[in-house]
């Protein structure tokens, strides 16, 4: 199901039937195409603005949405899924995994490159022990971490060292949409590659076909799924280059592939 906004009265919205009104030749004349989706756009032209369209599909965690308006105020996208500002945080995130927050009056562009998709993240949340960093990381890289809007913690586990990041999002044709994902942190990394990654609780693909190379392993007192998915030819560690931030892209492409949904 689509939503529509209507501007001026509040960020209420309605069901969009499938059928639209096509508009006039002089109004089709003002854009470079009917629609354009943000997420497959961005995936494939990160670095090119999208044309100017009719109407754009968004989206906001699971859900999808079209809207007619080239740019929305954070308080408007959040309402798409009916969230307050009050109790809810918003972010864009681009592609590689970097994620910047939208605050509720932060008008938002479609037509700024690299715009993927939204997520929404509760404001207020259980206090509990503090986020554990019990090894060292490269600058950049707690940067990087820092900048998801996600919790995470760097882990030891005897001679195991981990980064866990906390209320990941999978991308659609997996489940459960949101989980734990753990990468291991080798000696001398950076130099030395970081390979593959590991999912908690364990995925499964929502159409029931088999997914390849899994297996179980445990850390932190936890069971993870650990999918075999190697850095190899073009994908291999470059070391100076590659950090998690780029590691984490190669996740997001390895999942993608794995649920059937092209990269």
């Amino acid at each position: 199901m689509f939503k529509k906004r209507h501007p001026g009265n509040g960020g209420r919205t309605e069901a969009l039937e499938v059928k639209e009104k096509v508009p006039s030749e002089g109004r089709l004349s003002e854009f470079d195409r009917d629609e354009v989706d943000l997420e497959k756009w961005a995936q494939e032209h990160p670095d090119e603005s999208p044309p100017r369209c009719r109407t754009y599909r968004i989206r906001v965690d699971k859900q999808r949405f079209r809207v007619q308006d080239s740019a929305m105020y954070g308080r408007e996208i959040l309402a798409l899924v009916d969230l307050s500002p009050d109790g809810w945080n918003l972010a864009q995130k681009f592609p590689g995994g970097r994620r910047e927050p939208i605050e509720p009056g932060q008008l938002v562009d479609f037509r700024k490159p690299g715009i993927e998709r939204f997520e929404t993240s509760p404001k207020h949340v259980q206090a509990g022990a503090e986020s554990r960093r019990q090894f060292e990381l490269p600058a950049e890289d707690v940067e990087f971490l820092d900048g998801l809007g996600l919790p995470w913690e760097a882990i030891r586990d005897g001679a195991s060292l981990a980064v866990v990041i906390y209320d990941y999002s999978l991308p659609g044709g997996l489940t459960p949409n949101i989980l734990d994902l753990m990468i291991r942190v080798p000696p001398h990394y950076p130099a030395a590659a970081l390979d593959m990654f590991w999912l908690c609780p364990a995925v499964t693909r929502t159409d029931n076909q088999p997914i390849q190379a899994v297996t179980v392993e445990k850390f932190d007192g936890k069971t993870w799924q650990r999918w075999s998915r190697h850095r190899l030819g073009p994908q291999a560690w470059r070391p100076g280059i590659d950090n998690l931030a780029t590691h984490l892209r190669f996740v997001e492409i390895s999942l993608r592939r794995d649920a059937a949904i092209e990269a």
